[in-house]
């Protein structure tokens, strides 16, 4: 790498612009951290993404118009085009903090045995209510015990070293759906990795997001990733092939109602974590009108009516049992 090239290559994918795409740029552009180039793959070669770009003509940026791939490909593409010894992430119309790039930087040059960093998020509903801190497991024995069951890093808020992106092979273009998730275990294979303890990266949640939209397809993908991790454990070839036999179906009115329970129940259960009840009650009020029979949305309606005082002890207790009897209550 010459001594010209950046330290940081950001890569972004994009398909259209839902009106924050401006934003989500000029937040990596207005970095406190400036040693780094911004590489942004146009997926579909979009005419409104490229005037964007095209409008804040700074010179960091490198726009690549594509055919449409998907995004799993349009990162790839990055990468190749990439000259950093870090890559970054950043995800269309998220924003990151002024000093994001400055302490993940900071934090991989001082830690050299960690080869991927992510951070905690602020999250905000699609109505505006700010759904407060997104924290994650920060220590890699926490993550590596932990990944196969929860989710242990925000994808856009990452910084992985690129010898070791390239040397596990990058995203896996099969996987469609939960390539982070994929990458995610085979770097834990052989490398560290860490989330920081700050909330450096933000991101508006929306029912039309593949996590709500099409979570059943990605959770699909996400359990043979999870397969190719313990055949790779086992010293077994990966059953890639079953990867063949996902399919991804459209939403029939009965599904679209399921996505809007589940994202109405995910904001009223973050603004119940922050004990914003009053709130968190006009969610979970909207998840029981739609799905009266769920017993969960029921719970939860019911608790932000009591005191707190009365409220906790109650929901320790509901967690407890859940946790006892592996209950999966919907």
């Amino acid at each position: 790498m010459s001594e010209d090239s950046p330290l940081v290559s950001i890569i972004m994918g994009v398909h259209l612009d839902e009106g924050t795409l401006s934003s989500s740029i000029k937040s990596i552009l207005n970095q406190s951290y400036n040693n780094f180039e911004f590489i942004i793959v146009n997926d579909g070669n979009d005419k409104e993404v490229t005037r964007v770009v095209n409008r804040i003509d700074d010179p960091r940026i490198t726009l690549i118009n594509q055919e449409k791939i998907g995004l799993t490909a349009c990162l790839n593409i990055g990468i190749e085009n990439s000259n950093g010894i870090f890559i970054a992430r950043q995800d269309a119309g998220d924003f990151s903090q002024t000093r994001r790039l400055q302490a993940q930087v900071d934090y991989l040059l001082k830690h050299p045995s960690i080869a991927l960093c992510g951070t905690f998020v602020n999250e905000k509903a699609e109505s505006g209510h700010d759904l407060g801190i997104t924290t994650f497991p920060t220590e890699n024995t926490e993550i590596k015990k932990n990944i196969i069951s929860k989710n242990t890093f925000c994808h856009g808020s990452i910084m992985i070293n690129k010898e070791v992106l390239i040397e596990v092979g990058g995203y896996r273009e099969d996987f469609t759906r939960a390539q982070d998730f994929d990458l995610w275990l085979r770097v834990i294979d052989r490398f560290k990795v860490a989330n920081l303890d700050l909330p450096l990266y933000s991101r508006t949640i929306s029912k039309n997001s593949i996590s709500f939209k099409h979570g059943q397809n990605q959770d699909a993908y996400a359990d043979v990733a999870i397969k190719c991790y313990r055949a790779r454990l086992s010293d077994e070839s990966e059953p890639l092939h079953l990867l063949k036999d996902i399919t991804d179906e459209s939403l029939n009115e009965k599904q679209s109602n399921k996505v809007e329970v589940k994202y109405n129940f995910y904001c009223g259960r973050k603004l119940y974590q922050n004990e914003n009840m009053k709130v968190a009650r006009g969610y979970f009020l909207k998840a029981f009108k739609l799905s009266p029979l769920s017993f969960k949305n029921t719970i939860f309606l019911l608790l932000t009516f009591l005191p707190k005082i009365i409220r906790t002890p109650i929901g320790c207790f509901w967690f407890l049992v859940k946790k006892l009897f592996r209950l999966k209550i919907d």
